[in-house]
């Protein structure tokens, strides 16, 4: 039934992108997840958009959000969704905001709230990111540093590292998460395939989740450094709580 209600999502989300085309810049992705907790496996699907548009005159409004599906996490549901909401401008060339999200795995809602800044150059995108979330009897600090390369403006190329400080019932645990991506959008179309590896480290209970994904994106309004460029990916360097530890 969820993988029904994940295929239903995937196709409303891809109907209604080429009208917000017509007057803004983002994308919407549908992938193939695969992870491994120390040998425990779990495959899934995930779906996930930004889109970007100017607001309240020099400012920019990001939207973004994904929800995934997973066949084996019994203990913590097998969906996660989130939702999350940006406002930013360019100060002195680099782009500045602040941002609140949302996010639930079925048996807990987390909320965030944070500030980021991007830096764009001719052929690279540096984006940074700091938040603290709250749920109930748990809390957490995150920090995020993406560095993008662009060999071309539809080849992105780029590689994340975040830690993330995390408090709960007690417990306090420590994670260091490393991302290497790559996405290529095909020529004179708005199609795109992509492909990344990550890999999260939880000292504290000896824990490494190393997860795999594969997809196609449609994107409107430019290219992938354009994205960049306006403001679509200020989130890119963001990681979810949740998802940090892996679930």
């Amino acid at each position: 039934m969820k993988a029904t209600l994940l295929a239903t999502a995937a196709v409303a989300v891809f109907a209604a992108a080429p009208a917000m085309a017509q007057d803004a810049i983002g994308s919407v992705g549908l992938g193939y997840v695969h992870t491994d907790y120390d040998g425990y496996k779990d495959d899934g699907a995930a779906i996930n958009g930004s889109v970007a548009t100017s607001a309240f005159g020099d400012w920019t409004v990001t939207f973004d959000g994904s929800l995934s599906y997973s066949d084996e996490n019994d203990y913590l549901g097998d969906t996660t969704s989130a939702l999350g909401a940006h406002v930013s401008r360019i100060v002195n060339d680099i782009r500045v905001g602040g941002f609140v999200s949302v996010q639930n795995n079925e048996i807990l809602d987390m909320a965030s709230v944070g500030a980021e800044a991007q830096k764009t150059f001719q052929q690279a995108t540096l984006t940074g990111s700091v938040s603290y979330s709250d749920a109930a009897g748990a809390e957490a600090w995150n920090v995020g540093v993406d560095g993008a390369y662009y060999p071309m403006d539809n080849l992105r190329l780029n590689a994340t590292i975040g830690f993330g400080d995390f408090d709960a019932s007690g417990a306090h645990i420590d994670a260091w998460t490393y991302i290497a991506g790559a996405e290529y959008q095909f020529t004179s179309t708005p199609y795109s395939v992509f492909a990344s590896y990550e890999l999260t480290e939880i000292d504290d209970i000896n824990l490494d989740v190393e997860t795999f994904k594969i997809g196609f994106r449609y994107n409107f309004g430019g290219s992938l450094q354009a994205q960049d460029r306006s403001g679509a990916n200020i989130g890119r360097a963001t990681l979810a709580p949740i998802g940090v530890l892996g679930f």
